[in-house]
C-alpha cells in the first residue's frame, strides 16, 4: 500500500528509477511526457491530483504506470521480502470504455480486470494473489454490493495504492443537479464516500480532458481532494479549425452531400462524427443506452483505420475516452451549453495531428430550457478568434 512507502524516504533519483522501471514494463521506449512524469512523481510523493490534459494526450498512462512505480519503490524499501503487485482502482463512466481499456491493458501486458459485473472468484483470487495491477469499476459498482464485497477482501488494504476517477467532470456533470438539469447518475455525486473508506495515505487522482475552474473546484470538494497538485494543459489543438453557423430552414437537406458521398464512395468516404443532444433515438447509434455489443462494434470500427463505419451519430457519450482513428470532421447539431462539452466532442477528431474541422450548427430551440455559459456564448458569437476562447 502507498502508506507503506513514506513519501520522504526516497530521493529524486529513486523516483526517476521508478518511472524508468514503469516505462520499460509498459514498452514506452521514449519514457513519459513532462506532464505524465510530473503527475506520477507527485503521486509517489503521496499527493492527491487533479489532472486536466487534452484528449489523446495519454492520461490513462498515469494510472497504468502508477502500480509499477509503487512496486519498484516497495521492492527498493524491502528487497528481501516478496510483495504482491500494487493495485489501482480506476473508475470509468461507460462499460464500453472499460472494454477499450482492457484491450489496451492486454496490448501493454498489464494485468487488469473489470468488476462491474460483480466481484467474482476470479477477481477475488486475483486481488488476493497479487495478479492485477488495475481494477476497473463504475461508480455504481463501488457504491453497491460489489463495492462491499471488494472492500471486504483483506488483501485489498495491503495492495491498494491509488483511486483514479477518469472523466472526473462527470462527478459534477452527472452526479449533481443544477437549475437546468436533474441528477443523471447519482453515484457519481457520492464517490466521496468511496474515498472516505480508504486510508488517507492512499492518493486520489481525478482525470479529465476539460474543466473550468468551477468544475475543478466542485470535483475536488466532492472527492475530498486534500492539498492536491493540479496539472493542466490547454485543451485547444492547433490542427482543429472551429466553425459555427446557423442552420437553414431546410435543416434535413443539409446532410444531402454526406448521404451522396456514402452512396457513391462507400468505405472510401471520409469518416464523420455527427453529435446531437440526448433524446429519443429511432436507429442504433452511440449513446449511454445503446446496447453494449453495438457500442463495442462502433468502437472497434472507429479504432482501426480500415474500419467500415463511415458516419457515426452520437451523443457526448462517444466523446469520453474513446480512441478514434482517421476522423477529421465532426458536426455538432445544436449548441453546447459549455465549453467542457464542446471540447469533449471536438477532441475526438484529428488525434494524429492532421488538419481537421469541428462545425457547430445552431438552430432555433437548440438550447431551450438550458443555460449557456458566457464563454460558450462568446465562442458562438465569433467576435474574436475561437482558439483564444477555448484556451
Amino acid at each position: 500500500m502507498a502508506s507503506c512507502i513514506p513519501p520522504d524516504r526516497f530521493s529524486e533519483n529513486d523516483l526517476k528509477k521508478a518511472l524508468e522501471y514503469a516505462s520499460s514494463n509498459l514498452g514506452f521506449v521514449d519514457g513519459f511526457r513532462v506532464e505524465q512524469r510530473e503527475a506520477l512523481t507527485s503521486f509517489l510523493r503521496g499527493h492527491d491530483l487533479f489532472v486536466s490534459l487534452p484528449t489523446g494526450f495519454g492520461k490513462s498512462v498515469i494510472f497504468q504506470a502508477a502500480p509499477y512505480c509503487v512496486d519498484y519503490l516497495r521492492k527498493l524499501q524491502d528487497p528481501d521480502i516478496y510483495t504482491p503487485k500494487s493495485l489501482v482502482i480506476a473508475v470509468m463512466p461507460l462499460k464500453s470504455l472499460i472494454s477499450d481499456q482492457l484491450n489496451r491493458a492486454k496490448d501493454l501486458r498489464l494485468e487488469a480486470a473489470d468488476m462491474t459485473g460483480g466481484v467474482t472468484d476470479h477477481i477475488s483470487e486475483g486481488i488476493s494473489s497479487g495478479k492485477f495491477s488495475v481494477l476497473y469499476a463504475s461508480p455504481e459498482s463501488l457504491l453497491g454490493d460489489e463495492g462491499k464485497d471488494l472492500f471486504d477482501i483483506p488483501a485489498l488494504k495491503e495492495r491498494l495504492c491509488g483511486l483514479v476517477i477518469d472523466e472526473s467532470h462527470c462527478v459534477t456533470k452527472w452526479g449533481t443537479s443544477s437549475g437546468d438539469t436533474k441528477v443523471f447518475r447519482s453515484a457519481y455525486g457520492k464517490l466521496g464516500e468511496v474515498r472516505a473508506k480508504l486510508k488517507s495515505s492512499v492518493p486520489t487522482i481525478a482525470l479529465t480532458a476539460t474543466s473550468t475552474k468551477q468544475v475543478r473546484r466542485s470535483v475536488a470538494d466532492n472527492l475530498g481532494l486534500r492539498n492536491f497538485v493540479s496539472i493542466s494543459k490547454s485543451p485547444e489543438k492547433r490542427n482543429i479549425k472551429h466553425a459555427a453557423f446557423k442552420a437553414r430552414k431546410d435543416f434535413d437537406s443539409m446532410f444531402g452531400w454526406l448521404i451522396d458521398d456514402v452512396k457513391t464512395m462507400g468505405d472510401g468516404c471520409d469518416r464523420v462524427i455527427i453529435y446531437r443532444s440526448p433524446g429519443r433515438w429511432y436507429v442504433d447509434m452511440f449513446h449511454t443506452n445503446t446496447e453494449h455489443d453495438v457500442q463495442q462494434s462502433i468502437i472497434e470500427s472507429f479504432s482501426h483505420e480500415d474500419g467500415c463505419v463511415r458516419v457515426l451519430i452520437a451523443t457526448i457519450a462517444y466523446g469520453m475516452g474513446v480512441d478514434v482513428k482517421c476522423v477529421y470532421s465532426t458536426i455538432i447539431c445544436g449548441r453546447c451549453t459549455d465549453l467542457d462539452d464542446y471540447m469533449q466532442m471536438s477532441g475526438r477528431i484529428g488525434r494524429d495531428g492532421k488538419p481537421s474541422v469541428a462545425i457547430t450548427i445552431q438552430f432555433p430551440g437548440d438550447v431551450a430550457g438550458r443555460t449557456m455559459t458566457e464563454s460558450m456564448k462568446d465562442f458562438m458569437k465569433g467576435d474574436r478568434c475561437r482558439r483564444e476562447v477555448v484556451r
